[in-house]
């Protein structure tokens, strides 16, 4: 695990997850459906479940998405793609979100931000992705070559 930004930036790829994905809100007593698409999540699947007080927003793969974007008051947000950036790192890690968004804000990409315990993902619009590729390579780290 990276303790430091020079650490994490010296073997850290970013990369981009197959498929589109979904931002989905519910209203909070819809919760049970969220959190059962967070359980019947496969290996390898990100999905993010936030319990707020009036709403329940959950990020998974369109597919995944899709049932509870038709729950009574879902609200949904489609054709989002999902960067995951690979190296481990410490909550200790300083400056890495400030140079990541910050290279995406300097070419105009909008970005969602999830802070998993080990990994870091953002989620952009498919329409910005060839752009965030492009500014991630330049200014954070390269992208993964192998295809997950």
């Amino acid at each position: 695990m990276a303790d430091t930004l020079a650490q994490a930036l010296a073997t850290m790829r970013f990369r981009v997850r197959p498929g589109p994905y979904a931002l989905v809100g519910l209203p909070r007593g819809r919760a049970a459906a969220a959190l059962e698409a967070m359980r019947a999540a496969g290996a390898g699947e990100v999905v993010q479940v936030t319990l707020e007080p009036d709403v329940v927003t959950v990020i998974a793969s369109e597919s995944r998405a899709d049932a509870l974007a038709r729950e009574a008051g879902a609200r949904a947000e489609l054709g989002y793609r999902l960067i995951t950036f690979e190296t481990p790192m410490t909550w200790d890690v300083v400056g890495f979100f400030a140079l990541a968004t910050g290279a995406l804000a300097a070419v105009g990409v909008p970005l969602g931000a999830i802070c998993g315990f080990d990994q870091d993902h953002f989620f952009v619009r498919e329409k910005h992705l060839e752009r965030a590729r492009s500014a991630l390579r330049e200014t954070v780290c390269p992208e993964a070559t192998d295809r997950a």
